[in-house]
């Protein structure tokens, strides 16, 4: 992306990090700068709101952080015209996270969150969440698959509100939500990852940005000015709280014929092209990613925010298909965990036992025998696939599949 500012310099000038992570650090923070402003294509489907989830992908010492700190702690932050965009706790569990929400989504903290639309409080869940590795942000082996899953949700937007029931918070409602996430993470890390956990619903919302050579280095790192000082100025005027106030965006005449035929002809090409079923859960979402991208760069780029021309979903379009082939290429990375080998191993055992169950301990030890696996960890993994309500108890205290 070589897109100009008008002042005469580029998104992506010359960075000690690659300028890919450099381009959609920018458009994480011009996400959050939009701060739920705008609703892209209206009344139709996909209708939605331009909260980007981006993923640096790399090595270590890429400086996948610095990209993204640099355009948002630092610029975000500090533009004067963008400061009010809350920047999310960039350590906490997800139910810590769903509380912030469920709080923020409350204008007046003395009235019940059930009575809050009776009562007419109805506040907002915003702001940027940035984790600088992925896998901390979803947690251990306990919290994978409740955190993905969480933040799955936050990315579909608009929706008024979301409901949650808990044992320790009872019904909590998250209102008008409009979360935008940047993390980063390295091949190793990703690959701990229980591949069960990611690919449903949160892979195919994380626009995964990978870069694999080897890290640019400089004996004396400068810090960027172009990035720090003249693209802020910019920033702040193109989507500041004055530059534009909550609007719908159509698509103009252009990008609507440009989306139709991206539709009939584009798509149904790279559904044929792809392979497996994660890969094509991800081509089935790059018309909203699109949509989300080519606004955020519409808007950036100075254009009338209530109608998305031609030129800036033609972009959107281009920026997807771009980053394609990595995301592919990562996907292919997603191999079965040990732990993930060992639910599947567990899932089949019960399956197999039919609709009368099998005891808790003949599981463990069949299975622990079987693969020369310690009792325990066998018996780790069946409690977490209880308690991602795959696997249940019946009345007679055996083992069934959930469902």
């Amino acid at each position: 992306m070589a897109a100009s500012c008008g002042g005469g310099f580029d998104y992506c000038a010359p960075y000690e990090y690659p300028e890919s992570y450099a381009a959609f650090s920018i458009l994480v923070a011009a996400s959050a700068a939009i701060n739920g402003r705008l609703l892209i294509n209206a009344g139709y489907k996909p209708e939605t709101c331009p909260n980007l989830f981006v993923l640096l992908y790399g090595p270590t010492g890429a400086r996948k952080s610095e990209a993204l700190m640099d355009a948002t702690i630092d610029m975000l932050a500090g533009c004067e015209a963008t400061h009010h965009v809350p920047i999310l706790p960039m350590n906490s569990t997800p139910e810590a996270l769903r509380n912030r929400l469920v709080k923020d989504s409350r204008c007046d903290p003395h009235v019940d969150e059930l009575e809050c639309d009776a009562a007419g409080h109805t506040g907002k869940a915003r702001g940027v969440l940035i984790s600088e590795e992925f896998t901390m942000l979803v947690g251990g082996a306990d919290y994978q698959k409740h955190a993905a899953d969480f933040l799955g949700k936050l990315w579909e937007t608009p929706r008024p509100y979301e409901t949650f029931a808990t044992i320790a918070h009872g019904e909590q409602v998250i209102r008008n939500r409009y979360v935008v996430l940047g993390c980063c993470t390295t091949p190793d890390k990703f690959a701990n990852i229980d591949f069960a956990t990611l690919e449903g619903n949160l892979m195919r919302r994380l626009l995964v940005v990978s870069e694999l050579g080897e890290a640019k280095e400089s004996p004396r790192p400068r810090r960027n000015s172009v990035l720090l000082n003249a693209l802020r100025d910019e920033f702040g005027r193109r989507l500041g709280t004055d530059a534009f106030g909550s609007v719908c965006m159509a698509l103009s005449e252009g990008a609507a014929r440009l989306n139709d035929e991206w539709y009939v002809n584009d798509l149904r090409r790279l559904r044929h092209e792809v392979a497996g079923a994660k890969a094509a859960r991800f081509v089935n979402s790059l018309q909203v990613h699109a949509f989300k991208l080519g606004a955020v760069l519409h808007v950036l780029e100075g254009g009338d925010a209530e109608e998305m021309s031609e030129e800036s979903l033609r972009m959107g379009f281009a920026l997807v298909e771009a980053l394609l082939p990595g995301i592919l290429e990562v996907y292919n990375s997603l191999a079965p965990t040990p732990l993930g080998k060992l639910k599947a191993r567990i899932v089949r055992a019960i399956a197999a036992a039919g609709a009368g169950g099998i005891e808790e301990g003949k599981v463990d030890t069949e299975i622990g025998a079987e693969g020369g696996i310690d009792h325990e960890a066998v018996t780790r993994a069946r409690r977490q696939l209880m308690a991602e309500h795959r696997v249940k108890r019946n009345k007679e205290g055996r083992m069934v599949i959930a469902g």
